[in-house]
């Protein structure tokens, strides 16, 4: 399975670490751009974001049409245009025309979708989460590398190893072999979004929007108000990065293995507005510091709970525009931190200012804290079972219809493999077997 998904997931990766090569060091390289403003920069760091709201559809209807492999390459190549764009822009009205062109270049979907075509049905949520530790690893690689670069290279230099980055990923999905695209017959009732889909997704909103914010306001803060050298802001950054990564590796193993969603999730936005407190009431940049461990523990914790989280709640049949609005979401976060938190910069002369910034971001945090303790509830734990689809018939199928204990059922026509999603405690694996006569 590795093998066969390792393609997509270094492009994947390449990519994802071009985006996040510029967070940290953007807004402290304002003075290398002509005509730049702190409000201009929050532009010109958040509208790929923007863009892909709607070029992420865009591109990933063209790829249930086309080779999805030559869909890529070509939002590949539209990436790399931007970046050389920016790489080579003298002003900020042309580096915002070569994020623009970034955003476009929009692969994220059709390298998802390449995955679910590539693996069998019983390895795909195995595959989908080896795709989003993969996203964090490039996030991780790309905070540190952009810190060091960037901050003794200058912006520029970024945007080139971008650049290279995406050309030779290139080679990585003309290794990718063609598959046949798979097609579903689904069984399962379509069910109204819960209300836990909703916070979820108004959650990553969230979770965007203090990461960009965050990153737009706290480089300058280090450095400008506390007097930390642009080239040792990696010395603070690191050890909240590490401290995230722990946090992760525990919330990974409540949510997976004791089922405690609820309680990481609470934990992890709980973990925001530690941040905003501490950060509103720090005096040194050690007490600042501090206030940021708690924002990576948070952020580091979001990133691996929240997809996955809406991946379970949604039914398989709805799974891709859950996720299609689910990602918009992020997006839309993504762009708002940064053109505010470019806006907000640009308004704080005084500290009484960032003290203002602090208590908004609080009070924003606080209430998003009181809406997911009273709102979400845990989702059941689920088992699935997939069964080859020779071995039982339309008819016996039919018969999970009227039992409430079945989340969905439904069969992949491509690789003939039936899967029953249902709820543990209710029903076994040994109750579905004499329920549709299969024999051990």
């Amino acid at each position: 399975m590795f093998v066969k998904i390792l393609p997509m997931l270094l492009t994947l990766m390449f990519r994802f670490f071009g985006l996040f090569i510029i967070l940290p060091v953007i807004s402290i390289t304002i003075d290398s751009i002509a005509n730049a403003t702190y409000m201009s920069v929050g532009i010109a760091l958040g509208v790929p974001y923007l863009i892909q709201i709607f070029t992420q559809p865009l591109f990933g209807r063209i790829s249930d049409k086309f080779d999805r492999r030559h869909v890529v390459i070509v939002g590949i190549i539209i990436f790399v245009i931007g970046n050389v764009i920016c790489a080579l822009s003298s002003n900020i009205e042309m580096l915002i025309v070569g994020r623009v062109i970034e955003g476009i270049g929009a692969i994220g979907g059709v390298l998802s979708a390449m995955v679910a075509d590539s693996v069998k049905e019983e390895f795909r949520i195995r595959a989908m989460a080896i795709m989003g530790i993969g996203i964090f690893v490039s996030f991780v690689i790309a905070i540190i590398v952009g810190l060091v670069v960037g901050t003794h290279f200058g912006l520029r230099s970024l945007f080139w190893i971008s650049a290279i980055l995406n050309l030779i990923s290139i080679l990585f999905i003309l290794k990718a072999k063609k598959v046949e695209k798979i097609r579903y017959d689904y069984h399962a009732k379509d069910k109204a979004t819960s209300k836990s889909i909703y916070l979820l997704s108004g959650s990553v909103l969230l979770e965007k929007f203090f990461m960009t914010a965050t990153f737009m306001i706290a480089p300058l803060l280090l450095s400008e108000t506390f007097g930390i050298s642009k080239t040792n802001l990696y010395m603070v950054y690191i050890p909240g990065l590490i401290l995230g990564i722990l946090a992760m590796g525990v919330g990974s193993m409540l949510s997976e293995k004791k089922n405690k969603n609820y309680l990481v999730l609470v934990v992890s936005v709980f973990m925001f507005v530690l941040a905003y407190v501490v950060m509103y009431y720090s005096i040194s940049f050690v007490v600042f510091g501090i206030g940021l461990i708690f924002f990576f523990m948070g952020f580091v914790v979001q990133e691996a709970l929240l997809q996955g989280l809406v991946s379970k709640l949604s039914l398989a049949s709805q799974r891709g525009k859950v996720l299609g609005d689910f990602n918009a979401f992020g997006f839309a976060g993504s762009f708002l931190g940064a053109f505010i938190g470019g806006f907000a910069h640009a308004g704080a002369i005084t500290s009484s200012s960032y003290n203002l910034i602090f208590i908004i971001a609080m009070i924003v945090a606080i209430i998003w804290f009181i809406l997911v303790a009273f709102i979400f509830k845990n989702p059941q734990k689920s088992a699935t079972l997939y069964i080859d689809s020779t071995k039982v018939s339309d008819n016996d199928l039919k018969r999970l219809d009227s039992i409430t204990s079945i989340v969905e059922y439904y069969k992949n026509e491509t690789q003939g493999v039936v899967t029953i999603k249902y709820k543990q405690g209710e029903m076994s694996k040994d109750d579905l077997d004499a329920l549709l006569h299969i024999k051990a």
